[in-house]
């Protein structure tokens, strides 16, 4: 149940999803599946050879998309620092890693893809606050990760802190990417910390990122 919940909580987030695009525009359909994959024409010949024209203008979009998005990832990222502290002892989670594109790109210079006029190279696209909202939980983690950890070590002000801090969460602008964060999280997983009751609490630490947590 509570790995639903941290689930349901992620998928509150933006949706990463794979667009067929367009002149370069991704058309989303939110909720949806990975779009069909397109349909290039498989290279005939075993030797590799220069990728084509329009090959070479599939890898200049598949290389400004990754720009583009590594530019968001990192000031989405850099802003949500200031804002979000991790405890001692927690580390952030990976970075989205855009491999999609990487493996189109080279394909594409391989000669194992050939672009076609039929088909679009696979553009990502990600919703305005998506690699901030993953820093928001994994601070989540690494703060409810401390409460935890302090209260079954009978520290009682330090489970309080950390308590504190998660409600703290609830003053930020990246509260609106969790919209049951009080009703549900503080409710069924952090309040109950003080009490004692952890069970809940570390079956929902279960669906965090090894590093996010303070043991």
């Amino acid at each position: 149940m509570a790995r639903r919940a941290l689930a349901a909580a992620a998928a509150a987030l933006a949706v990463l999803v794979l667009a067929s695009c367009s002149q370069g525009t991704a058309t989303v359909e939110p909720g949806a599946g990975s779009p069909p994959s397109p349909t290039p024409t498989p290279a005939q010949d075993a030797t590799p050879s220069s990728p084509d024209a329009l090959s070479l203008e599939w890898i200049a979009d598949l290389e400004d998309n990754r720009a583009e998005l590594t530019a968001r990832q990192d000031a989405e990222r850099a802003e949500a620092a200031t804002v979000l502290q991790l405890p001692p002892g927690a580390a952030w989670g990976n970075l989205e890693s855009f491999q999609s594109l990487d493996d189109q790109i080279l394909a594409l210079e391989t000669g194992t893809l050939v672009a076609s006029e039929d088909s679009y190279p696979e553009l990502l696209w990600y919703e305005d606050g998506f690699f901030a909202s993953l820093m928001a939980i994994d601070w989540r983690c690494a703060w409810l990760s401390t409460a935890v950890q302090r209260a079954e070590a009978g520290d009682v002000a330090g489970a309080a802190n950390a308590v504190g801090v998660l409600r703290s969460f609830s003053s930020t602008s990246y509260v609106a990417s969790f919209p049951d964060y009080d009703r549900v999280f503080l409710a069924d997983y952090v309040d109950p910390v003080l009490d004692g009751s952890t069970q809940d609490a570390r079956e929902l630490l279960g669906a965090c990122p090894a590093e996010t947590l303070v043991h």
